[in-house]
């Protein structure tokens, strides 16, 4: 797996969920999409794109939004939240 437009924060949530859930890399196929990236010397901002998941086993997809500000409760970057969500749902059985 590597991610070249998701901050390593993001990566490193993302890792963090895979061990709540008993789940592995190997499981899952991912790729990112930038939507902006900053000029050149410009000072880094985050990255705002897409990352899309797909299950291995079942080939289910979902796309989430990367980057930008959460004003989630939760401890973890909103797409990880949402991948997690998406989980518990059976969305890639």
């Amino acid at each position: 797996m590597t991610l070249r437009y998701v901050h390593p924060s993001e990566v490193k949530d993302f890792h963090t969920a895979l061990r709540q859930r008993g789940l592995g890399l190997g499981q899952f196929d991912l790729s990112d999409t930038p939507w902006r990236l900053d000029p050149p010397g410009a000072l880094a901002g985050p990255t705002i794109g897409t990352v899309t998941i797909t299950s291995r086993k079942s080939g289910a997809t979902r796309t989430y939004k990367t980057g930008g500000v959460s004003i989630s409760t939760s401890p973890l970057i909103p797409w990880v939240t949402e991948f997690l969500r998406d989980v518990d749902q059976g969305v890639f059985d």
